[in-house]
């Protein structure tokens, strides 16, 4: 899993409570929101790109906080 991988084993727990806590959450009010925003624009457009802007954050802070994590690692065991 992406979620032990990244943080490690002894992280697992906690970070994987958090991780599906915010999916559920997402899950739950992410249509609400939405439908809010097309009510309140007149078309999904705006609400897609939160979507986006939300879903590309999430992929560069997990992309460029392993790769930060995995280069300690390695300059740790270099020496």
């Amino acid at each position: 899993m992406v979620v032990r991988r990244e943080f490690g084993a002894s992280a697992f727990g906690a970070t994987y409570g958090t991780a599906a806590t915010v999916i559920q959450l997402s899950s739950a009010f992410g249509p609400f929101l939405l439908g809010a925003l097309r009510d309140g624009f007149g078309n999904y457009r705006p609400g897609l790109a939160l979507a986006a802007v939300l879903t590309s954050a999430g992929c560069l802070v997990l992309v460029l906080g392993g790769r930060r994590e995995r280069a300690s690692i390695e300059n740790h065991l270099a020496k």
